[in-house]
C-alpha cells in the first residue's frame, strides 16, 4: 500500500498489487477500484483475493494481468517485490501458496521478461513481508536459487548450521500448500475479477519513453576522474 500511494497520482510508474482484501484484514487499503488519481489514473491495479488462494489460480491471474501489462504498458524496469505473507502457514496472511508456487512467478519474470533476447527487461528482485520467519528464509533461498539458475540443483534438505533447529521437525527446505485449507476463490470470481482489471489496463495510456540526453553530461578526462 505505499508503494502504491507513493505513486498514486503519477502514469510514470504503473503498481500491480495481488493481495488479500475485505474483512477488516489489514491494511484496508487495495480495492480493485483503487486505481489512481490524476495523471495516474488507471496506473494503480489490485487484485483483491479471498481466502485460500492456491498456486495454480494464483499463477493463473498474474500472468495474464502481468502479460497485458506489458503488452500496454511496455515498462523499460520491473522491481519484483516477493512478499513471504502470502506463503501457506503465515502468521497473518491467509493465502495457501507453496514455495513452489510462489517461486514460479519468478521464474516466469525471469525466463519471460529478463532472459529473452530482444524483449529482455531489468529487473530487481527484492524481498517483502512475511511473518512466519523460518519459512521467509525458506523462500527467499529458494527464489535466489532460481535467479541463479540453480533450483534444479538445491536440496530440498536443509544442511546443518548453527540455525538447524530452526527448521524442525522436517528440515525441509519446501513448504507445501495445505490440502485442507478451504479455497473460497471460486472459478468464476477468478474470471470475473481478471476480467475487470484486464479492461481497466486497455485505459491505459502508452507512456513514452524518457531518452537521456548524452550531449548534457561531460566527459571526464583523465586528470579529473583521478581527482574523484
Amino acid at each position: 500500500d505505499g508503494v502504491e500511494e507513493a505513486f498514486y497520482s503519477t502514469n510514470r510508474v504503473l503498481s500491480l498489487s495481488l493481495h488479500k482484501y475485505g474483512d477488516g484484514f489489514f491494511p484496508g487499503t487495495g480495492f480493485y477500484k483503487d486505481i489512481g488519481i490524476s495523471s495516474g489514473k488507471y496506473h494503480s491495479i489490485n487484485f483483491p483475493f479471498n481466502d485460500g488462494i492456491d498456486d495454480d489460480g494464483y499463477f493463473r491471474v498474474y500472468k495474464s494481468i502481468i502479460d497485458t501489462i506489458f503488452e500496454r504498458y511496455k515498462p523499460s524496469v520491473v522491481v519484483l517485490q516477493c512478499g513471504a505473507d502470502s506463503l501457506t502457514q503465515d502468521r497473518i496472511g491467509v493465502f495457501n501458496i507453496s514455495t513452489k508456487g510462489h517461486g514460479k512467478i519468478v521464474e516466469y519474470m525471469k525466463n519471460k521478461y529478463n532472459h529473452n533476447g530482444s524483449n529482455h527487461v531489468p529487473m530487481l528482485i527484492i524481498g517483502g513481508g512475511g511473518y512466519n520467519i523460518k519459512n521467509v528464509a525458506r523462500l527467499w533461498c529458494y527464489e535466489t536459487s532460481i535467479l541463479c539458475n540453480q533450483s534444479q540443483n538445491i536440496s530440498n534438505t536443509i544442511p546443518y548450521s548453527d540455525f538447524i533447529n530452526y527448521y524442525k521437525p522436517n528440515f525441509k527446505l519446501h513448504v507445501e500448500s495445505d490440502k485442507s485449507m478451504q479455497n473460497k476463490n471460486t472459478q468464476k470470481y477468478l474470471s470475473d475479477m481478471t476480467n475487470k482489471i484486464l479492461q481497466q489496463i486497455k485505459s491505459i495510456e502508452i507512456v513514452p519513453s524518457i531518452q537521456i540526453n548524452s550531449e548534457r553530461i561531460p566527459l571526464l578526462n583523465d586528470d579529473q576522474d583521478d581527482d574523484l
